[in-house]
Parts: structure tokens; sequence; C-alpha cells
């Protein structure tokens, strides 16, 4: 037979689940964002593309 505190603690973990999938799904809205403001270039491709070479060549 559960008791009230073990019912309690199962609630709250749920709950805890959720906050952290909330704050998840937060910080990937947010990195999507910051990838949409900044440009999202890539620092490697971005350098060979200034140096005038072309990223395909071997």
């Amino acid at each position: 037979m559960m008791g009230k505190g073990n019912k309690k603690k199962k609630k709250l973990e749920k709950m805890r689940s959720a906050a952290r999938q909330q704050v998840g799904k937060l910080y990937i809205i947010a990195a999507c964002l910051a990838l949409l403001v900044c440009g999202g270039g890539h620092p490697k491709r971005d350098k060979v593309k200034k140096q005038g070479k072309r990223s395909d060549s071997y």
C-alpha cells in the first residue's frame, strides 16, 4: 500500500521531469533563434570562403 509521502514523491518526480523537458525545449528554441539572428555561419567553412578556396576542392 502506497503512503501519502510516496504519492507526493512520484508526483514531484513527474513535475521535475516535465520541467526539465521544457527547459530543454527552450534551450533548443534559443539556439535556433541565435542561429537565425547571427547568420549561423560555420567558422571553418567561412574561413575557406574568405581565402578564395573552393570548399569542394581536393
